[in-house]
């Protein structure tokens, strides 16, 4: 089996690329990394040398949770089979779980700021205290979870299911948020400033909630 310490941690210089009277003036370059980029030029030539940020890390298929140690942000667990892992206090920012199968996984105090869980089944898993801010979260279940204290800020929630979930304490602000609810938890959840046009409360219990309109 290859060696998953060097699968996951291989580093490489990020490559430079050398453009020459070339004219940028039709295209964007707001998601290029130019730091410390070399921009010379001469009365008849433009020269640009720009550092292009790595690729994301991808974990290989054969990847389970003895395996999961140590940080992996910007890594893509694209369809992994992450069930049951243990991967409470762990750094996972700007992630992508597109469709991972995260059933009972514990992610109890991670930090997924950035983080894209869409389409992921994190049904009964343990999100406690975990960092969701600015996490792209559509069309993932959380049926039965614990998001108790979860910081959700800004996150992107259209079509979750979050049937029988604990959102007590958690903090929804300015989230946009079209769920399922039904038997949730939700005292001490500040929804303040949340799109909540999509979700349907009823028969949900919203007493010590804050930022709900009545």
């Amino acid at each position: 089996m290859p060696d998953v310490s060097d699968a996951l941690s291989r580093s490489q210089q990020p490559p430079r690329l050398r453009f020459a009277a070339v004219s940028f003036l039709l295209f964007s370059l707001s998601a290029c990394e130019l730091e410390d980029a070399a921009l010379t030029s001469t009365e008849t030539t433009s020269t640009v040398e720009v550092t292009v940020a790595p690729p994301e890390t991808t974990v290989p298929a054969y990847v389970r949770c003895a395996d999961l140690t140590g940080n992996h942000e910007r890594t893509d667990f694209r369809g992994r089979d992450l069930s049951d892992c243990d991967l409470s206090e762990m750094s996972l920012a700007e992630s992508h779980f597109g469709g991972a199968y995260m059933e009972g996984v514990n992610l109890a105090g991670a930090d997924l700021t950035g983080a894209n869980l869409t389409y992921a089944n994190l049904n009964y898993a343990n999100l406690s205290g975990a960092r969701l801010a600015d996490s792209v979260l559509t069309r993932a279940s959380f049926f039965g979870a614990n998001l108790s204290n979860a910081d959700l800020r800004r996150a992107i929630m259209w079509n979750v299911v979050m049937g029988e979930a604990d959102l007590r304490g958690a903090n929804l602000r300015n989230t946009k948020l079209g769920a399922t609810l039904g038997g949730a938890k939700l005292t001490g959840a500040d929804f303040t400033g949340a799109d909540v046009q999509y979700t349907s409360f009823n028969g949900v219990n919203t007493d010590g909630t804050v930022g709900l309109q009545p």
